[in-house]
């Protein structure tokens, strides 16, 4: 009978024993599952917005590169046309994504608000001299694109950004500025429809 009880004992301490072996290998299992799960979803959430961003970073440059292009095209008319150049006309002309553009300017070499695609009240005749685009191109004869910080617009009330570019005369010295105005709401919506 202590031979049979003896027997007996072992297999129970063999299957316990093998059991919790099993049982084991079935939590480490499970653990590293979670762990290789968990680093499977932080990579692929680095990656997806790895790809926001450079999509993001695109549609930026792109929505500068359409600001620069209708500067370039307002600058050539306003050569051809003087002061006398219908900026609403201009744009339509070229079909300017308007959801994009909050307003164009044009102002002469006092910071004077020459035209604007926006109809403004009577009388309205806001100055921009003291403002950085307009500084900066007074201030540097070569022709380059200036991107201001975000600023409160003297024509539609909000924050914009002002995309600029330098007009000059025909003897190439400063002949005022011309400027566009895109809210950052522009970049934040496109993320936003993004996610």
């Amino acid at each position: 009978m202590n031979t049979l009880h003896t027997k007996s004992t072992r297999i129970i301490l063999s299957v316990a024993g093998l059991s919790l072996f099993v049982l084991a290998l079935i939590w480490i299992s499970y653990f590293r599952q979670t762990s290789f799960d968990r680093k499977e979803a932080i990579r692929l959430g680095i990656e997806k917005n790895s790809n926001l961003a450079v999509a993001l970073e695109q549609y930026a440059i792109s929505t500068l590169r359409h600001a620069d292009a209708i500067l370039q095209l307002v600058r050539l008319e306003y050569a051809r046309e003087g002061s006398g150049v219908d900026l609403p006309k201009v744009l339509a002309a070229a079909h300017v994504n308007g959801g994009i553009i909050a307003d164009v300017t044009l102002l002469d070499r006092q910071g004077r608000l020459v035209a604007s695609n926006i109809s403004l009240p009577k009388g309205m005749s806001p100055e921009f001299s003291d403002r950085s685009y307009f500084q900066f191109h007074l201030q540097h004869p070569q022709d380059s694109l200036y991107i201001s910080k975000p600023l409160v617009s003297r024509i539609i009330g909000k924050t914009v950004l002002s995309i600029s570019r330098r007009l000059t005369d025909a003897q190439g010295r400063f002949d005022g500025v011309v400027a566009l105005q895109i809210e950052p709401s522009t970049f934040t919506s496109f993320y936003a429809e993004a996610r």
